[in-house]
């Protein structure tokens, strides 16, 4: 028998209801999907170390997509909403990209026709992208959100994927991209989707792992100063260059004074930029000096700050010791977003606690 297929079915109906943990399990397919059969829950046998549990666990029940997807599920104390639409939505992007590489050629003097179909394919992944962001606002929808520091940059990657992701719009049409080409207008909505978006994921799970990593808390005050500054100079880095580039300011120029096409204010606007952008690299040295003096001076961590519900937060030690888990490997009973649970007595049920008619088996 397998204990967690309910759970299984209830990933896979990707559906945010409560699920029977009573339920037996029943479903062949399922549990063929999942690769699991834990020995050492067996009544006939000794709880002990079995060689396949390495490649359970290197197979887990499920696996995060993204950091970001878990980050925020966490942070949020709720699954993740629409997890088979967002999977699917990855599918296609990754399968659309191949055909719309030519939106940056619009001004190479490519035949009209190819203008058109690539302009076309641009304009149509944006619906797989615009599923994806409502998975993650919808995912942040009445759930019960926490602002901790990887929280506030997961929100901050959302702001800024959103916003760099609306330009892209008119850089996608070819009658609007080609006056834009080559203005710091493309310079912003690049930056601000591919730039400022992956540093704020990165930021947020470096001081999301952090504990696990080194054992100590990071300083919470250098934290939060180092997520504001980079929040807001970043918007006054790379807002402003939109309005410079509607006006038609060039990209890659080193000085743009002395130009009849250029308003006065667009030297003082591109000056203000480089102030914001000094700041902002000032904010990442002492996010760099909050992580190695905390390594040794920070307040000891436990080995579940966040509640996860993941294996990782379940090892014996923090920071993880070699094999992780020591003697005995954890199964995984359940998917990787069991947050705020109907009848659980916490918000959160980690993925080696077993179904409640299993727990007495498992009881040593």
């Amino acid at each position: 028998n397998c204990a967690h297929c309910e759970i299984v079915r209830h990933m896979h109906s990707g559906s945010s209801s409560y699920v029977n943990m009573g339920d037996d399990c029943h479903n062949d397919r399922l549990r063929a999907r999942t690769n699991k059969t834990c020995d050492s829950h067996s009544k006939d046998k000794p709880r002990k170390r079995r060689n396949n549990t390495a490649d359970a666990f290197g197979k887990q029940l499920v696996r995060n997509k993204n950091n970001y997807c878990n980050d925020e599920s966490l942070h949020a104390r709720k699954n993740i909403f629409g997890y088979r639409m967002m999977v699917w939505a990855i599918v296609i992007i990754g399968a659309l990209s191949f055909v719309v590489w030519a939106h940056h050629m619009y001004v190479s003097g490519m035949n009209p026709y190819f203008g058109f179909f690539f302009a076309t394919t641009t304009l149509i992944i944006a619906v797989p992208t615009a599923l994806k962001v409502y998975n993650w606002v919808l995912t942040l929808w009445q759930g019960n959100i926490h602002l901790t520091v990887p929280m506030l940059f997961s929100i901050a990657f959302l702001l800024f994927f959103i916003n760099g992701g609306m330009t892209g719009l008119f850089l996608g049409n070819a009658t609007v991209s080609m006056p834009l080409s080559d203005t710091l207008f493309v310079v912003a909505h690049f930056h601000m989707v591919m730039a400022v978006a992956p540093v704020m994921v990165v930021c947020g799970a470096i001081y999301h792992w952090y504990p696990k990593i080194t054992g100590r808390w990071y300083h919470e005050g250098m934290a939060r100063f180092h997520f504001w500054v980079t929040f807001v100079g970043s918007y006054l880095v790379f807002l402003p260059m939109h309005y410079l580039g509607i006006m038609g300011v060039p990209r890659r120029y080193f000085e743009i004074t002395g130009t009849s096409f250029l308003p006065d204010s667009a030297q003082s606007v591109n000056a203000s930029i480089t102030i914001a952008a000094l700041v902002v690299g000032f904010a990442q040295l002492v996010f760099i000096f909050n992580l190695v003096v905390s390594s040794f001076n920070g307040r000891k961590a436990p080995g579940n700050p966040w509640n996860a519900t993941t294996l990782e937060w379940q090892t014996a030690h923090t920071p993880p010791e070699h094999g992780n888990f020591g003697d005995e490997l954890p199964c995984v009973y359940r998917w990787a977003y069991d947050y705020s649970v109907p009848g659980a007595e916490d918000d959160f049920i980690p993925q080696n606690v077993p179904p409640r008619d299993r727990q007495a088996e498992v009881t040593p």
